[in-house]
């Protein structure tokens, strides 16, 4: 694994502050759920 370089590492106040902003986009985020194979409608007739 590839050491961190000095722009990619936080504090832990930076870390926390991240991590918090992250969680709020996500969950303000509205649910697209996805289409599999099994999903499409088949034609019965």
């Amino acid at each position: 694994m590839p050491k961190p370089s000095e722009a990619e590492t936080y504090t832990e106040a930076e870390t926390e502050a991240r991590r918090e902003a992250a969680l709020k986009v996500m969950l303000a985020t509205p649910h697209k759920p996805h289409r599999g194979a099994n999903d499409k409608k088949k034609g019965k007739d």
